[in-house]
């Protein structure tokens, strides 16, 4: 099974629901990340607020912050590849 990882930028919370203004397109995104992985898929997000050292530390990242900057985000990668950049799927 193919490896999800979703790079958000800096949120409130884990989820980035939260807030009075709350995103309708992050609150798809996050129940159908939770669908997916109850259906058994490798799905990891990390959030730049709360965990800066995912970012930092995989190197297709931090390349890509380095051209793009945090408004770029979000990244999404399946297997480490680049799949999807500046918006949710």
């Amino acid at each position: 099974m193919k490896s999800i990882q979703v790079f958000d930028p800096a949120l409130c919370c884990s989820t980035g629901v939260c807030g009075v203004d709350v995103d309708q397109t992050l609150v798809r995104f996050a129940a159908d990340v939770e669908w997916a992985k109850k259906c058994g898929a490798k799905i990891e997000r990390f959030n730049l607020a709360q965990q800066p050292l995912a970012f930092a530390g995989n190197a297709t990242v931090k390349a890509f912050l380095e051209r793009s900057g945090p408004e770029g985000l979000p990244l999404v990668l399946v297997d480490g590849e680049v799949a999807l950049a500046g918006r949710y799927p």
